[in-house]
């Protein structure tokens, strides 16, 4: 996904939460919380998916993936069947289990982008996990009835993961302009026959080779 539709995606996703959250100021009930909570979740959904499509395209610029990685980031699995016929099926990963993915391979990157999950708003964003699934797959009336704190830890968890996201695609905007800078550079060294340059990357060359 482009920036421009970044941009767009989360302008609309905000744009959703702003309004859940003036109906709820407006006119509080049960229904409003649930609402709020949804919508808020369905933000925390999108910016997670925008973080990591944003991490992907900058660990494919400077890193390795592992192949485990990339398998699990696909979320695509795959099986063979008796006629030998390969067939690819989606493979779910949960929301938490990705996030934590994608923050360590942004570490992994650049120490900096490390995100702080021993925060309390880390906590409140995985409290909201299971409120979000209880309203949407009710067992019971009662599983319908939401707390002002279970609103709130949905809204600081909300925040808290964009302040993070925005924070950690900053990092990763300067660490691929960065590079691009350093291979501009390695580029006409290269083409101006420098010696130094030339053998580096011969002897990088050889490395691939030989591996």
């Amino acid at each position: 996904m482009s920036n421009d539709r970044n941009k767009s995606f989360m302008s609309i996703l905000m744009e959703d939460v702003s309004l859940a959250i003036a109906r709820h100021h407006s006119q509080p009930s049960q229904a409003t919380q649930r609402d709020l909570v949804r919508v808020g979740f369905a933000a925390i959904e999108g910016v997670a998916w925008v973080l990591r499509e944003h991490i992907v395209d900058w660990a494919s610029s400077v890193i390795e993936l592992t192949p485990s990685e990339i398998g699990a980031l696909s979320e695509k699995s795959y099986s063979v069947n008796d006629q030998g016929k390969i067939s690819r099926q989606p493979r779910f990963v949960p929301l938490v289990p990705m996030i934590r993915l994608v923050a360590r391979i942004a570490e992994r990157i650049d120490y900096q982008a490390k995100i702080d999950f021993s925060s309390p708003r880390w906590d409140q964003l995985r409290s909201a996990v299971a409120t979000r699934n209880r309203i949407t797959h009710p067992k019971d009336v009662t599983d319908l009835a939401l707390s002002p704190a279970e609103v709130g830890d949905c809204m600081n968890g909300l925040f808290w993961f964009l302040e993070e996201t925005t924070r950690v695609m900053s990092i990763a905007n300067v660490g691929l302009r960065d590079y691009i800078v350093d291979m501009r550079k390695i580029i006409r060294q290269l083409n101006d026959g420098d010696p130094q340059t030339l053998s580096e990357y011969a002897a990088a060359a050889q490395s691939v080779q030989d591996d």
